[in-house]
């Protein structure tokens, strides 16, 4: 494996989608929350999964997904791609679903669970697709 095609890929792909945006807003409700001269109001504290119990991250896997199968003309001949169309399909289909869940029930999602799942996902789709990349050739 190169790893000097690798972390790129991680740093554009996961680090700059995912990570910046979270530490941004979690870095920007650390400093309105800090006291002022002014009485300080009362706000539930942000967590990670406050953040993206509304489904976000999920969209973040479709496209993870979407940009690797559309990659696929750029494989070698010869490499059978079967059981990753199948595979990345089954993402973006879950995360689809996931999705649609959060939106249509938002009174009703349990936050850490569906944070979890949330993150479970992620996960999945980077070694997904980052596994495709290193076997397929393309990283």
């Amino acid at each position: 494996m190169d790893w000097m095609k690798l972390i790129p890929w991680l740093f554009y792909n996961v680090v700059l989608p995912l990570v910046i945006p979270l530490a941004t807003v979690k870095v920007i409700s650390w400093f309105l929350s800090k006291p002022s001269g002014a009485a300080k109001t009362s706000k539930a504290a942000i967590t990670i999964f406050s953040i993206i119990k509304d489904g976000q991250v999920f969209f973040y896997c479709t496209a993870l997904a979407s940009v690797a199968i559309g990659d696929l003309k750029r494989v070698p001949a010869g490499f059978d791609t079967t059981l990753w169309v199948i595979g990345l399909l089954a993402i973006i289909i879950l995360s689809t679903v996931c999705f649609a869940a959060a939106v249509n029930n938002k009174d009703l999602v349990e936050e850490t669970r569906f944070g979890w799942c949330s993150v479970t996902m992620a996960i999945t789709a980077i070694l997904a697709v980052a596994d495709f990349r290193i076997n397929a050739g393309l990283l």
